[in-house]
């Protein structure tokens, strides 16, 4: 599809034909620039996207597979003009502003789902996203303050950004069964990994008057570079086991990692012939680590139109945080509860 009023690939019913319906995947990164990617009603959008979707089941629907890939391509340019008039009880202000962006933004997506049924008791199920953007932004501002006289500053600024971000997310599901009616075991395991890496220019010039001559200026020339990379596993394991034709207790366990560093560093461009140097003021690095450990027991009860179930778990949580700027180390331990 192709169009330039802003929308973004298949509706909500379309995707729910040509998909398993569970095709959202989470790309967004700690970037330089605030643009998310859509159309929000300014500027001109120019869309273009595709997608392939394959779907079949084999052995009498023991096995199963769904597979899909997208790709969307948006640009959106525009310009933004605004005049404001303040009534001060000394003076009248003036100030005129005009914002020039250009927006573009490529997106591929992909998913997979395979359902596996081993035999009467063991059933397989993998999940897969996987995602890939690529922006580039671009913004230039220009300010002009003046009173029912003087011109009073005026103001130049440009920002571009380029962002890409990839991220990958891997669900496994095994199930079984036991000869013992109501007796179950399940194992679920999770792998996700994003890393996004954001670089930007920015450049502003203001210049302030008094009588028609500069009278101060502030110039800013910085580089600007962030990176952000998360690993995260996740585990949980639940047994079942039937004390009454009614009534089954079951527990569970699980414990999930998360390791995530973000570095944000800000360089004033200096003069031609000169190394760029870090602004620290603007800048930060660190790197987080967390550990969580949770187990609990419930009681499940069923019975015609009545279901009562009631559970309690504990879980630990160790947190780690270093700041690599100032060579510090934060850590943290918590107890929860988590009664149902």
């Amino acid at each position: 599809s192709a169009n330039n009023i802003g929308s973004m690939g298949l509706n909500y019913e379309d995707r729910q034909i040509y998909s398993n319906g569970n095709d959202n995947i989470n790309l967004v990164g700690k970037e330089l620039d605030t643009w998310n990617g859509n159309y929000e009603g300014q500027g001109l959008p120019y869309v273009k996207s595709g997608g392939v979707h394959y779907s079949n089941k084999w052995n009498d629907g023991k096995q199963n597979f769904n597979g899909n890939y997208n790709i969307n391509d948006i640009n959106v340019n525009g310009q933004i003009n605004n005049q404001i008039q303040q009534n001060l009880p000394t003076s009248i202000l003036f100030t005129q502003s005009q914002q020039n962006f250009d927006n573009s933004l490529i997106n591929h997506t992909s998913n997979a789902k395979l359902k596996y049924v081993l035999d009467t008791l063991n059933t397989l199920e993998v999940n897969i996203k996987a995602g890939v953007v690529q922006k580039h932004t671009l913004n230039i501002f220009n300010t002009q303050t003046n009173s029912q006289t003087d011109l009073l500053n005026t103001n130049q600024r440009n920002f571009s950004t380029k962002t890409n971000n990839e991220v990958f997310s891997g669900d496994l599901l095994w199930a079984k069964k036991f000869k013992k009616n109501r007796r179950t075991l399940s194992l679920n395991l999770n792998q996700y990994f994003n890393n996004s890496n954001s670089t930007g220019l920015l450049n502003a010039n203001s210049y302030f008057f008094t009588n028609k001559a500069i009278t101060d200026s502030l110039i800013v020339n910085q580089d600007k570079a962030n990176t952000n990379s998360a690993k995260v596993f996740n585990s949980k394991a639940i047994y079942t086991e039937p004390i009454t034709k009614s009534a089954s207790v079951f527990v569970n366990y699980g414990i999930s990692f998360n390791n995530e560093s973000l570095r944000r560093n800000t360089f004033n461009i200096l003069p031609s012939g000169t190394n760029a140097q870090l602004d620290s003021l603007f800048s930060n690095s660190y790197d987080f680590k967390q550990l969580i450990n949770r187990g609990g027991l419930g009681y499940n009860y069923t019975k015609n139109k009545l279901r009562f179930q009631v559970s309690n778990d504990l879980s630990n949580t160790a947190f780690k945080q270093k700041n690599l700027f100032n060579n510090t180390t934060l850590n943290r331990n918590f107890i929860f509860w988590h009664p149902s």
